[in-house]
């Protein structure tokens, strides 16, 4: 027992006191290379005794009956009429707007590589006033972009900014509405803002020409806001859940750091 436990710790590095997801993950990589079978060309024998079964478990899916769905999907229709109407309530200060403006440049610096499409970046970025200066944008939230620029970052045109903006706005209506719990948490509130933007006559600025080998897909500007929207929930909801993290366990988490360090540093 304890050389399987070394084992589990070896796998977290300098982490020698692992939490229950890293012990279930470092758990499953031990059973998935003991499960695994020598190839047929192979010099040795295979081992056929049934060392984990438990690999090889089927899941029985679960009958769900109709009216359990028609519930489900009446209580999503309800949180989105209740998220939209909540939307255009929350309020964002010029200091959040601005923090935004940066945020929506470092997410459209990350999505560079992953967009080959000339007219997409020129839909996402903002264009200079003056030719010969390229950090000078006409955006009032663009203030703190412009301060601590030293020439590498980029800076979102308006419509890059409005869907973030927008988005932050649906996920503080959330809490608000203490909808945090909820099932599919991202996949409402991507919805919730689409339906939003959409009810606003959103479009960017430059038009994008339409390709006609992709008459399957969705339009780019679709793609686009969707990605915007997905990019900065996955930064907003691990934020979030690390500061309610910090909030329920307060101090504990630095005394079972400063426990850990005394033993491994002291021998005790």
């Amino acid at each position: 027992l304890e050389l399987t436990f070394s084992c589990i710790r070896s796998r977290g590095g300098w982490n020698a006191n692992p939490n229950a997801l890293q012990f279930k993950w470092a758990l499953r990589q031990m059973l998935f290379n003991n499960a695994i079978k020598p190839s047929l060309n192979a010099n040795c024998l295979g081992d056929d005794a049934d060392i984990c079964s438990i690999l090889h478990s089927c899941l029985k899916k679960k009958n769900v009956d109709k009216h359990s769905k028609e519930t489900n999907t009446t209580d999503e229709n309800e949180q989105l009429t209740t998220l939209m109407v909540l939307i255009d309530k929350v309020e964002l200060s010029a200091f959040q707007q601005n923090i935004l403006y940066y945020i929506t440049g470092s997410i459209i610096h990350k999505l560079v590589t992953d967009i080959k499409c000339p007219d997409c970046m020129q839909l996402l970025l903002a264009e200079p006033v003056n030719t010969d200066h390229i950090y000078t944008i006409d955006n009032k939230y663009a203030s703190f972009t412009t301060f601590i620029n030293r020439g590498k970052l980029l800076f979102p045109s308006h419509e890059s900014y409005f869907v973030i903006a927008q988005t932050e706005k649906s996920f503080k209506a959330e809490i608000n509405a203490k909808m945090m719990g909820t099932q599919y948490l991202k996949q409402n509130i991507i919805t919730a803002v689409v339906t939003n933007l959409l009810s606003k006559n959103f479009r960017f600025e430059h038009s994008h020409p339409v390709l006609c080998n992709t008459e399957d897909e969705p339009l780019h500007e679709i793609q686009l806001t969707k990605l915007l929207i997905s990019s900065y929930l996955n930064i907003r909801i691990s934020t979030y859940a690390k500061q309610s993290t910090q909030q329920i366990l307060g101090n504990r988490i630095n005394m079972r750091q400063k426990l850990h360090k005394t033993i491994l540093f002291n021998h005790v």
